[in-house]
């Protein structure tokens, strides 16, 4: 962050990740195998501040819709760690005991973790009562009414003797028959995939997460799409990240592009201004007036016949403000409007 004791320390997601109390609460519990604080598998203390800093830039806009005024936004990683910590905090609140590792299981839910099968492993996260007595028909455990696992409360004080039995039970069956047998029940789970399988998955082949774009130097190359999927104007995708200094030559050509059509179009601009006023203060008619508009124009260097003049005189009404309207025509057109008041011609 801007301000407090640690302004100036440099931040790395690691070190957040660890300082912003996230790894003191991942990892296997203490006491078992392969226990002690882990960090998460992607740089979530990064992703999360990119998070809240779209957000924050979204609120700030909407805000200077108000107020006609940006501000400076100060996004520091070891807030955003902090703040996403969610239940944990509260749960520290409210109980002031401090919360610990549960490896795969839930601090606040059971069963809902992780559990060996006859071929792999499937995630139970089992929400609520319902689900519960449901996942015991399924399973043919005949637990679900007993007092020390009715309901959820009673479930966690009692949570080692109920995780001892589903495991059992989880054992019998392969992961996909668990996966048919429940999802038919209406029963929360699902298998631990690993990469290859992500990509190989029916719902996300569907959602078309993974998409090969056009690369300049590879031909095409695999990305993962946005996950935002708007109803109205969905996202386009065009190319792959381009190569370094793949686009620095357009770059600099635009941008020579623009400023010569700036400093162009103003010194036309000058140039028409003072030709076109002093047309006015001389014509007594408009007929005079246009007549004497050609000369101006084949004075300043027109474009050629077959296309528009450089300077048009648009006189909506002899009587009215007359639009004088200068078209710069070079790599590119560029057309300048503005207004001269004058009264109206004398013979009119």
């Amino acid at each position: 962050g801007q301000t407090g004791p640690y302004r100036n320390r440099a931040g790395y997601d690691f070190m957040i990740q660890a300082m912003g109390g996230l790894m003191s609460i991942t990892g296997e519990s203490d006491g078992l195998p392969g226990g002690g604080p882990q960090k998460a598998g992607v740089p979530i203390a990064d992703l999360m501040t990119g998070m809240y800093g779209a957000v924050a830039i979204l609120g700030a806009l909407r805000e200077r819709d108000k107020s006609g005024k940006g501000q400076y936004i100060d996004m520091a990683l070891l807030d955003s760690q902090v703040a996403w910590l969610m239940n944990h905090n509260l749960n520290y609140f409210v109980s002031g005991n401090v919360p610990k590792r549960w490896g795969n299981a839930h601090p606040n839910l059971t069963p809902y973790q992780a559990f060996p099968t006859k071929d792999g492993n499937l995630i139970l996260a089992i929400g609520n009562d319902s689900q519960f007595r449901k996942f015991c028909g399924v399973a043919g455990l005949s637990i679900a009414m007993e007092p020390r696992f009715a309901d959820n409360k009673s479930r966690l004080t009692n949570r080692s003797a109920l995780v001892a039995l589903i495991a059992e039970a989880m054992k019998t069956k392969s992961t996909a028959d668990w996966m048919v047998a429940l999802e038919a029940e209406g029963v929360p789970c699902g298998p631990i995939n690993a990469i290859d399988q992500v990509f190989a998955d029916p719902q996300v082949i569907h959602r078309g997460l993974r998409m090969d774009l056009p690369h300049s130097a590879a031909g095409t190359v695999p990305q993962v799409a946005n996950p935002i999927r708007y109803a109205r104007t969905p996202l386009q995708y065009h190319a792959g990240p381009p190569v370094l200094g793949e686009h620095t030559a357009l770059l600099h050509k635009r941008q020579l592009i623009k400023e010569n059509s700036h400093s162009c179009s103003s010194s036309v601009k000058s140039k028409a201004l003072s030709g076109v006023s002093s047309l006015l203060l001389m014509s007594s008619s408009v007929e005079v007036f246009r007549s004497s508009m050609s000369v101006l124009n084949a004075s300043m260097g027109c474009a050629p016949a077959s296309r528009r003049p450089l300077i048009e005189a648009v006189i909506a009404s002899p009587r009215m403000t007359i639009s004088i309207r200068c078209h710069v025509v070079g790599s590119h057109s560029t057309t300048a409007d503005w207004n001269i008041e004058r009264s109206p011609f004398t013979t009119l």
